[in-house]
């Protein structure tokens, strides 16, 4: 958990996602609620930041992992939240053969998960699915080799499992994650890096 959300890294990603999320909310017709979905959600690093600045009255927040620990876990740890809801989901599969609806979500939220997945245009035409006309992916990745990267993260079932153009290492540089989301169907991709590079 605390490299999700202690470290410097996390700090800042999971400060550059609060913000974003916080314009979005801002942008909203004070009536008009807001949907979010958050992709393997894990430990709920990245929640916990976002719960604050959401309207509890007009705030709907799905938190889905691949395993129902995680969602156990969150469901004792986000319990004054009425507005959380809780649910596995293999973005790897169709959302709507897993009983979530389709072009319904105003931003989905996927912290360093993507990369675990086998093949990530399929991924992607997944999570094309989950948003609405107009709605927002956030995605936070790691873009950098790093040797620290592998011996923690190396030993996890999702690190090597990728079938895809990927072909020696699972992450993707800034400008292939830009690339491949823009030929998926996603516009105006924007990219920070971290430290503003």
């Amino acid at each position: 958990n605390q490299i999700y959300s202690q470290s410097a890294v996390a700090q800042t990603m999971n400060g550059l996602v609060r913000e974003i999320v916080q314009t979005a909310v801002a942008n909203l017709p004070a009536e008009q609620g807001i949907r979010v979905l958050e992709l393997g959600a894990g430990t709920g690093g990245t929640t916990s930041g976002l719960l604050p600045i959401l309207p509890a009255d007009r705030s709907d927040y799905l938190f889905t992992d691949i395993g129902a620990t995680f969602l156990n876990q969150a469901q004792n740890r986000f319990a004054e939240h009425s507005f959380m809801r809780y649910q596995v989901l293999d973005i790897e599969q169709a959302p709507v053969e897993q009983g979530v609806a389709t072009h319904q979500t105003d931003i989905v939220i996927a912290a360093n998960v993507l990369h675990a997945t086998r093949d990530l245009t399929e991924t992607l035409t997944n999570v094309r699915q989950l948003l609405q006309p107009g709605g927002q992916l956030i995605l936070v990745e790691a873009t950098t080799r790093q040797n620290w990267i592998d011996l923690t993260f190396g030993l996890t079932d999702g690190w090597w499992r990728f079938a895809d153009q990927r072909t020696d290492h699972p992450l993707l540089n800034a400008t292939q994650w830009q690339q491949l989301l823009t030929a998926n169907g996603f516009e105006d991709v924007q990219i920070v890096e971290q430290g503003g590079q």
